[in-house]
């Protein structure tokens, strides 16, 4: 995790007594003079989502300006400057900010100057808001406004940042920088970081620093990828931990909970690995004899331990570990905190099922692919108080499959999306369920990959799109649209059925049944329309797309419902 601070500073030569004012609300505030023309006010109790609030109290009534500093654990800084209870300027910057409903920002350097009488260069502020990580951006701003956003810190003593104003070198606008090309094989996701492997067999980073899974001893969020190894030919991020094989066959490991604990890669003494996989605290390996291995906490030892012989391959999510024998049958590994593994010894199922090609699941729900395509679905139902599913038969011809919101989306052999599942609720003590059959909705796909709100569509033409797959929720005027209703819903009524108390079913006709039926054109959202994908990928915040040349984009984030600009992934010189 990241630090975490806030702090409230006032324009002014004097103390003004309307600071006891927060004494009442504040513990064990502390008042500083140390940076001339500025009150600085810090306390425990000044937090991200807290600080604004009493800095924007204090402002109403002073007629000095306040400015409120918060920062939250690498992924967000914000700065307020306000004058009277008004915001007079703005930053918000950081890495992750849909996943916390936030907008970017940058001040105006006009204000700036106007209300405080600091003087930047616009052109500068533009830029380092663009290029520093997000700590930098920090030394950065406490340099220029000459002010410790911490009691702790010394302004004087913090490393001056170049950039194009205040280094030897001409200012250059952004993109001139040496852009080095690169052509990605394929990309690792983890759950905060991207691994990228080019066709040269270099391996680079990005994206959260925590617990050392970046490589490179970063101590803060990195946007940017950066290279961390040569010659890689697998790779695979995790939370606490990352591994990956060269092309010798050697293991190597960096990361808090990796076997060296260190942030720097190292190699292992475990040999002839052929895939890896990684989830929360457990790390899988697979030799090419066939002999599974983990090291974890799950195994509680300082060694890698022993799970299965003859093994053909693994499949690791977030959540569970799966291996399939030589002979097809499959096993799950974990603490099978919902029953998904079926009956498991000392975090070693049994054989859950037999002819296994691919396995996934999403932490409550598992679906198998068999040899000959049939698709099987076991379903976490605890939350309905019922004993564990079986495998169940659901579908044909399958050759990829996700789950998202209790609905499955598989595509079949001969590329044709589909979907079905059903959503439920309680109505107070009632309870009602919708179930779609199974429904075609889009043909030539290749694949299909699932963010929060989305389902991403991978065509077989390299064209990409995505659409809405939330459950089937009304909007605020009670009618669904395009934005509130899924596929299923807008392609008709036909392929529904409803199941439940009456009560539940009566409720459900009444309130629900409203469409503005012109609104509910099954129409995907396209993406990077003039640019052949190759390959998608997700994080748990953002989307990626290979195209055709290796180049990455970053199609765009998770966290919300409506899509960004794609942003092009660039790796600059060394």
């Amino acid at each position: 995790m990241g630090s975490k601070f806030g702090s409230i500073h006032i324009r002014a030569e004097e103390i003004v007594e309307e600071i006891s004012m927060l004494q009442t609300t504040l513990e064990e505030i502390q008042i500083s003079k140390r940076s001339p023309g500025w009150i600085s006010i810090y306390s425990d109790s000044l937090q991200w989502g807290t600080t604004f609030l009493a800095a924007k109290k204090l402002s109403k009534d002073i007629h000095f300006p306040v400015m409120s500093v918060e920062y939250f654990d690498d992924d967000v800084l914000e700065i307020h400057l306000l004058q009277a209870g008004k915001k007079i300027t703005s930053l918000i910057q950081g890495a992750a900010l849909e996943g916390y409903g936030l907008r970017r920002k940058r001040p105006q350097a006009e204000k700036l100057k106007e209300v405080v009488s600091i003087s930047m260069n616009a052109k500068e502020l533009d830029w380092v808001c663009k290029e520093l990580d997000l700590w930098d951006l920090c030394e950065y701003l406490q340099i220029q406004f000459n002010l410790p956003f911490r009691p702790e810190t010394i302004v004087n003593e913090l490393p001056v940042h170049k950039t194009p104003w205040n280094s030897s070198t001409s200012p250059q606008p952004k993109g001139k920088n040496k852009e080095k090309k690169y052509e990605a094989d394929f990309l690792r996701p983890g759950s905060l970081t991207m691994a990228m492997v080019t066709k040269d067999q270099e391996l680079y980073t990005w994206g959260s620093k925590s617990y050392g899974v970046l490589g490179d001893d970063s101590i803060k969020n990195r946007n940017k990828p950066a290279k961390i190894l040569d010659h890689i030919v697998e790779v695979a991020m995790g939370s606490y931990s990352a591994y990956a094989i060269n092309d010798k066959g050697d293991l190597i490991g960096w990361g808090e909970h990796s076997p060296h604990g260190t942030p720097t890669p190292q190699k292992l003494l475990l040999q002839g690995v052929k895939d890896i996989g990684v989830k929360s605290r457990d790390a899988y390996f697979l030799q090419n004899s066939g002999k599974l291995y983990s090291y974890g906490r799950t195994w509680n030892s300082d060694d890698f331990v022993l799970l299965r012989d003859e093994v053909r391959s693994i499949h690791v999510t977030a959540y569970d570990a799966f291996a399939i024998s030589n002979s097809g049958e499959l096993y799950g590994f974990g603490k099978n905190a919902y029953d998904q593994l079926g009956k498991i010894t000392d975090g070693k199922s049994d054989c859950i099922l037999k002819n296994v090609k691919i396995v996934d699941s999403d932490g409550y729900s598992v679906h198998a692919i068999t040899d000959n395509g049939d698709l099987y679905v076991w379903r976490n139902e605890q939350g309905r108080g019922l004993s564990p599913e079986l495998p169940r038969k659901e579908f044909e011809q399958v050759v990829q499959a996700v789950q998202a919101h209790h609905f499955v989306y598989a595509v079949t052999e001969n590329g044709d999306l589909y979907a079905w599942g059903g959503s439920g609720a309680h109505i107070s003590d009632s309870y009602y369920e919708e179930r779609y059959a199974p429904t075609k909705l889009l043909e030539n796909v290749k694949k299909i990959a699932k963010t929060t709100f989305r389902i991403f569509v991978l065509f077989q033409t390299g064209e990409l799109c995505s659409f809405f797959l939330d459950h089937d929720q009304p909007g605020e005027d009670g009618y669904y649209t395009m934005k509130h209703a899924s596929p299923l819903y807008r392609l008709g009524e036909g392929n529904r059925t409803i199941v439940g108390d009456k009560e539940a079913i009566e409720w459900l006709q009444k309130t629900r049944f409203h469409m503005k039926k012109t609104d509910l054109d099954f129409i995907p959202e396209s993406h990077l329309e003039h640019i052949r994908i190759q390959d998608i990928v997700t994080t748990s915040s953002e989307i990626y797309a290979i195209d055709e040349s290796g180049i990455v984009w970053v199609v765009g984030t998770s966290a919300f419902m409506s899509m960004k600009k794609p942003v092009r992934v660039r790796v600059q010189e060394a």
